[in-house]
This record gives C-alpha cells, sequence and structure tokens, in this order.
C-alpha cells in the first residue's frame, strides 16, 4: 500500500519524493525540524495523515506541541479543516491527526482512503511548514529539564 499512497503523494506535493515504501503501518518524511515529521499511518482500523513528535524529550515533545496548540486556530484555517490534538501525556511523543476509518488489509479501503490521506498531507504540509520552521529555531535555543510526575526523587 505504501508504494500506491507514495506514488498519489508525488502528483500533489514532493515531500514523500525520497521516502521508499516499506513494511512498518507508518512512513514518513522529515519536517524540517529534527523529530518532527509528517508521517502517514494506517491499520485495520483507520488510515491517517500526522505531525508526529518525538525528539526524544519528554518535556521538549510536549513543548513543542503547545507552542503548536497555542496556535491551533490560525493552523485548522491553514488546513482548510479541524485536526485532531493528542498531547499524550502517558507517553513521550505526541501527535497531531487527520485520520478516517479504513482498513489497510482491505484493497477495495485503498483509493479513497489513499485519496483522503495525501489530501490531508498536502494540506498539514501547507498549513505546518511555516510555523515549524519558526519553532526549530526556538526550540534549538532553549534548555529543558526533564518533567517530574513526583516519582522520582
Amino acid at each position: 500500500m505504501w508504494s500506491e499512497v507514495i506514488r498519489v503523494m508525488q502528483t500533489k506535493s514532493r515531500l514523500y519524493d525520497n521516502i521508499s515504501a516499506g513494511v512498518a503501518n507508518w512512513i514518513g518524511a522529515g519536517s524540517g525540524m529534527r523529530g518532527v515529521g509528517f508521517n502517514f499511518s494506517a491499520s485495520g482500523k483507520y488510515g491517517r495523515a500526522e505531525i508526529y513528535i518525538d525528539r526524544g524529550d519528554h518535556a521538549e515533545n510536549k513543548y513543542v506541541f503547545d507552542q503548536l496548540l497555542a496556535q491551533r486556530k490560525s493552523l485548522e484555517e491553514a488546513f482548510e479543516g479541524s485536526l485532531v490534538w493528542e498531547r499524550l501525556d502517558h507517553r513521550r511523543a505526541c501527535r497531531i491527526k487527520c485520520e478516517t476509518e479504513a482498513d489497510m488489509f482491505e484493497r477495495n479501503d485503498w483509493p479513497s482512503m489513499i485519496e483522503f490521506m495525501t489530501d490531508a498531507m498536502v494540506r498539514i504540509e501547507k498549513a505546518f511548514r511555516e510555523p515549524l520552521q519558526k519553532l526549530n529555531a526556538d526550540v534549538r535555543s532553549r534548555i529543558f529539564e526533564a518533567e517530574s510526575d513526583g516519582d522520582t526523587p
């Protein structure tokens, strides 16, 4: 399926020009900010386009997410729709996604799922590319302290 996603994406954007299909349930392209990817993900229940934030540090990931969340209104206006914002406090990473119900194991679902996902990704890239570039400079200049959940001394 990923080969087809990449082929369709290449008719809409250059974002996935240098990406190869793999066997995982996701594929990703860089955003220009370390640890922040423009990813596609699929399972037996959904197909989605997302921004996945995992810079390797819990506090840093939450900071990046919160800075984007503060721009939610303008980002969703640029996206031309609503997104699902998942801070995922119980995990290290965060995600911002656009998702549809679909089954990647059902070939009959592929055309509509791929169209939905690639359209969403083009709009996500358009909306987030510049804000991520600006945020990148800010994040690189900060020092992040590990967040304490009260369990560690």
